[in-house]
């Protein structure tokens, strides 16, 4: 049995009225991989405030591109990792699952998408991944 308390995960907002052109086939996964490792960070922490904080997804828009953060605030990804945090077999789950692919995978779908990703990390602000897509405005 699983011991590892649940991670709230806040979208905002809710809703957002934006089209871009995505391959459903594969731009799913990008979040899914996301959230879930800022979900495995945040439950790391073994402190009760982080965990209750959980994972904030935010959305924003641009003239021509949305943003998405996917941001926790679990221990920072030391600056020795953020260098190396998009390639592959980067994991930190030594031992415990995890291939080292799910940020990799992340960033080879947004760049195919057009878009751009990237991460900062600081006990202040947790840790931001960031994923901007080009919009498709009408």
């Amino acid at each position: 049995m699983n011991s590892t308390p649940p991670v709230p995960v806040r979208l905002e907002p809710e809703s957002l009225d934006v089209t871009i052109a995505a391959d459903l086939n594969f731009l799913p996964r990008v979040f899914k991989n996301l959230i879930e490792n800022g979900c495995e960070h945040v439950a790391a922490s073994e402190n009760d405030e982080v965990i209750a904080a959980g994972v904030h997804v935010v959305c924003s828009l641009s003239q021509d591109a949305v943003v998405i953060d996917v941001i926790n605030g679990g221990t920072p990804v030391p600056d020795y990792l953020i260098t190396t945090f998009f390639d592959k077999f980067n994991s930190t789950k030594s031992g415990s699952g995890g291939t080292g692919l799910g940020t990799t995978y992340a960033r080879i779908v947004t760049e195919a998408h057009g878009g751009d990703i990237s991460v900062s990390s600081s006990v202040e602000e947790g840790t931001r991944v960031r994923v901007t897509l080009p919009r498709v405005v009408s």
